[in-house]
């Protein structure tokens, strides 16, 4: 795939804290390309020790922005 839909953010949770917002395109992890990632690498980088910082790529009208997720544990 060229790209990974959101298809849900959390209210509260780092990913909306960063600005993702639902039906975001993700066209980048960590600058690798989604076509080169498939679902399981993208749930293995966003899953990654608390405190790690996850860069998006997120394609909009306007090109290519760049989100940092900083992970934390969700679970009490």
């Amino acid at each position: 795939a060229s790209a990974f839909v959101v298809a849900l953010v959390t209210a509260g949770s780092p990913a909306a804290e960063a600005g993702l917002k639902k039906d975001d395109r993700i066209v980048s992890v960590d600058d690798v390309p989604a076509s080169r990632l498939s679902g399981r690498d993208l749930f293995d980088k966003s899953t990654r020790a608390p405190g790690t910082v996850v860069e998006f790529g997120i394609a909009d009208g306007a090109g290519v922005r760049r989100v940092g997720v900083t992970l934390r544990e969700q679970l009490p």
